[in-house]
């Protein structure tokens, strides 16, 4: 009885880094040598090569490379170096002359110069693609991540954030208009969207195929400049008035400085170690354009400091952090709604729009290479609801995903492990809701199609094996995923003539599975317990796809044939229930094209389709209103779950939920049977285990719990 051994997916070198930054300052500096760094570099900050201060607000910071200069842009200074890093600078920004943050090409995180100011770091692999500094509001930090593709602020005092934006398309650059409460980002090779910085009454603005950086003239009227292919351009601030600055390609940073305009592009042989500038006339058009000569490899990215600090403009967060527990935020809003109130990742907005408390349910989804987690809310039509819905650091799907015999992955998950569970074609794979650890890969086999975690017992998961369309069986199974050697047991075999399993749900305080079948066309939802099935959905219409439970009502809930109503039908045993209780309860859903899945929490079903999630009245089915995504995309919605203890409630008397039933391995839940006469037997409300080993395996007839 030897199981299947677990393959462990190992985390990568840059979040074994990210976990070395996460430590004590002194265990850091011994580890990376990072002490040794900011020395240097605030050496070089505060008094430069020849011992006088730098003075930002005549100073452009361009990176290279490798290193990171100051360039006095009102004499013929050498630049001074500010930074040395061997990786490289991926992204930065400074606040004021306190401190500059910084991202290395390849390691996680933000790093500050000044030991004052706290290194900033996150599960997961985050990766800083840009980065701006809100010089007016005590110095918060807008950081753009790729690889989860959101915005993210941070608190510099506590070093704690929240998810501003999710969902972004390719994100690349951010800036930010602090005292008009705006905030601009590149969605690279799509769009410039506009928004408060607050994160709501976010649009696009500007749409292009290729579009790549972005920069702002603060001065008023403020204007917009943006490089896409071919040319830099410049509009006012709602997109209007837009004029062509210059005709040039290949852009990676621009900056202004006043009528001064300054970029960077990839060198050639007339342009090597060269930043380009130019005067702009009255019209707005480049003029006397030049070269700076440089004593380094070509620039990459640039920022222009116009002096601008805390003390240049009013802050409406000042006085007692505008009276928000824990994030105060600009906003363009009206002259009297200045600042909004936000939360760390984790919590969400109190009634009183002022404190924050606990996240404690929310929708689970995949999109794309991630798992996402989205805080419920009741007015998901309101603007001011679109921004901080996040509720988790989203999760990477393990690379390689193979996706030939289906479209999408299949996910569930567990509330009480607080673990996740997906499955590709070839294998089921496990990822942790709360912490940053290594992924786990188990059942390597072909064609998997769904799968439903028995939240009861805490660890094991149900699995259908498909046949990929062929003449070879099918299977539904069961695996134990929380053992070093896991075990797997087949519980139902089906010949491909009668048919293949596809959707699957488990409600483990009965201990019965429904699953779909499909054939000839024709699909039907049937209901077992261990290894018996019987059929369940009679004559009614139905899809074999998006199989769910409204676990609170206790009802199964599935899509109709063609795939325009919802239904549903109480969960009651045939031979106990009344005529009505089984007449299947519909809503329409018509209005959304191709639906895929569905979960139901409280009033609402959640419906999913490959191109968002929608949130509709689960008995009217008015009020339909998208939730996911926001800005469109071409990514997959592979799936939506509710995470909420009470969609996987434990009933006390489950004869599985404490130490699995003292069985070994598996412990299955089935009623108990009574016999009324001589040839008559009824099913009764109790339950009763049964203990199940691993195939291959039996159980002991000694003690009918240990497998042998």
């Amino acid at each position: 009885m030897s199981g299947n051994r677990r393959d462990i997916e190992y985390e990568p070198l840059s979040d074994r880094m990210k976990r070395i930054l996460a430590k004590p300052a002194w265990i850091v500096a011994g580890a990376l040598g990072v002490s040794l760094v900011i020395a240097v570099a605030l050496i070089y900050l505060l008094s430069g090569t020849t011992g006088e201060p730098i003075d930002y607000s005549k100073a452009l910071i361009v990176s290279d490379d490798h290193d990171l200069y100051a360039l006095d842009l009102e004499s013929q200074r050498p630049p001074r170096l500010l930074l040395k890093t061997q990786p490289g600078v991926l992204a930065f920004d400074f606040y004021g002359k306190r401190t500059l943050y910084w991202s290395a090409a390849n390691s996680p995180g933000l790093n500050s110069l000044s030991p004052k100011y706290k290194n900033l770091t996150q599960l997961r692999g985050w990766r800083p693609v840009a980065v701006a500094v809100d010089f007016v509001n005590s110095g918060k930090i807008y950081a753009l991540d790729a690889r989860g593709r959101k915005l993210d602020v941070y608190d510099p005092v506590t070093g704690l954030f929240g998810i501003a934006v999710a969902d972004l398309k390719q994100p690349a650059d951010i800036a930010l208009d602090p005292a008009r409460g705006l905030m601009f980002i590149v969605q690279k090779s799509y769009s410039i969207l506009k928004g408060n910085m607050d994160g709501t009454m976010l649009k696009e603005l500007v749409t292009s195929r290729s579009v790549s950086v972005i920069s702002l003239d603060r001065q008023s009227p403020p204007r917009l400049y943006w490089a896409d292919a071919d040319k830099i351009t410049s509009s006012d601030y709602f997109g209007s008035d837009r004029r062509v600055v210059y005709c040039t390609s290949g852009v990676t940073s621009l900056g202004v400085s006043g009528n001064r305009l300054f970029w960077s592009r990839p060198p050639d042989a007339s342009s090597h170690r060269n930043l380009w500038t130019c005067v702009t006339r009255s019209d707005g058009v480049c003029h006397e354009e030049d070269l700076m000569q440089l004593p380094f490899d070509y620039p990459k990215m640039l920022k222009v400091h116009t002096g601008e600090d805390e003390n240049s403009h009013d802050n409406p967060c000042a006085p007692a952090n505008g009276g928000c527990q824990q994030l105060c935020l600009l906003t363009g809003g009206s002259a009297t709604t200045r600042y909004s109130c936000a939360c760390y990742l984790g919590y969400k907005l109190a009634v009183d729009s002022k404190s924050c408390e606990l996240v404690e349910e929310y929708l689970l989804y995949a999109r794309g290479d991630l798992i996402r987690g989205r805080i419920l809310r009741d007015d998901e039509a309101r603007q001011s609801s679109s921004s901080f819905t996040d509720s988790i650091v989203p999760i990477p799907i393990k690379p390689g995903i193979v996706l030939l015999n289906k479209p999408a992955i299949d996910f569930d998950y567990n509330y009480h492990t607080k673990v996740v569970a997906y499955s590709d074609d070839v294998s089921i794979v496990t990822a942790s809701l709360a912490k940053d650890e290594p992924q786990g890969v188990y059942a390597r086999h072909k064609c998997l199609r769904d799968v439903s975690f028995d939240w009861a017992t805490t660890s094991d998961l149900y699995y259908v094996q498909d046949n990929c369309r062929t003449k070879e069986d099918t299977t539904i199974g069961l695996i134990k995923l929380n053992e070093e050697r896991y075990y797997a047991k087949s519980l139902q075999t089906f010949v491909h003539t009668n048919g293949r399993p596809r959707s699957l749900v488990l409600d483990p305080n009965t201990g019965a599975y429904f699953f779909t079948i499909e054939l000839n066309g024709v699909a039907r939802i049937y209901k077992a317990h261990d290894l018996k099935k019987t059929l369940f959905s009679g004559d009614w219409s139905v899809n074999e796809t998006g199989l769910a439970l409204d676990a609170v009502e206790g009802r199964l809930v599935w899509f109709s044939a063609d795939l325009k109503r919802l239904l549903s039908v109480g969960l009651v045993d045939d031979n106990r229930a009344d005529e009505r209780s089984l007449q299947p309860r519909s809503v329409d859903v018509s209005g959304i094209i191709e639906p895929r899945s569905v979960a139901v929490y409280g009033r609402y079903v959640y419906v999913s389709n490959s191109t968002g999630i929608w949130r509709l009245d689960k008995r009217t089915g008015h009020g339909l209103v998208q939730l996911v995504p926001r800005f469109g995309g071409e990514e997959v919605v592979a799936g939506v779950k509710v995470y909420a203890e009470a969609v996987q409630r434990v009933d006390p008397d489950n004869p599985c939920a404490v130490k699995n039933g003292h069985c070994q391995q598996f412990c299955l839940r089935v009623p108990r049977y009574v016999t009324s006469g001589p040839n008559e037997i009824q099913i009764t409300d109790q339950l009763k285990k049964i203990c199940l080993c691993e195939d291959n395996s039996s159980i002991s007839l000694a003690d009918g719990r240990t497998c042998v």
